[in-house]
């Protein structure tokens, strides 16, 4: 189940996780998001530059091989719900459409997860197209 952190209210930002497997016999492309819950969607990565972790968005969208999985989590690829709206307290949903440059689009449902005790939540998520 794609999945998000809870975040407080007026939080600029929000990020999305989930994992994408392509069963197709041809490479695609993750090339947007759409979402009525923030401004904006952007398709992020995080990159170790000179012992710092940067993060920048992926203009030509999010590869997916052929025959792969390709996750979104923490500290790597992920979603940035760009001023975000209702939806992301604890417990929540949030909706929102992938766009794929071969394969079309998809609804998703994002769960907007609290953390935990220790400041962690659980991982998970899956989306095949």
């Amino acid at each position: 189940m794609p999945w998000s952190r809870a975040i407080p209210p007026g939080a600029p930002v929000a990020a999305g996780f989930l994992t994408i497997r392509n069963t197709g016999d041809a490479d695609d492309r993750l090339v947007a998001i759409r979402s009525d819950a923030a401004d904006r969607v952007e398709i992020h990565e995080v990159r170790h530059e000179n012992g710092m972790a940067r993060m920048r968005p992926l203009k030509d969208g999010l590869p997916l091989p052929a025959g792969e999985t390709v996750v979104l989590k923490p500290g790597d690829y992920h979603l940035m719900f760009i001023t975000p709206r209702d939806g992301f307290v604890a417990r929540g949903t949030v909706d929102a459409t992938l766009v794929f440059e071969t394969a079309g689009s998809l609804d998703v449902a994002f769960d907007a997860r609290p953390l935990d005790a220790s400041g962690t939540v659980a991982d998970g998520g899956h989306a095949h197209h």
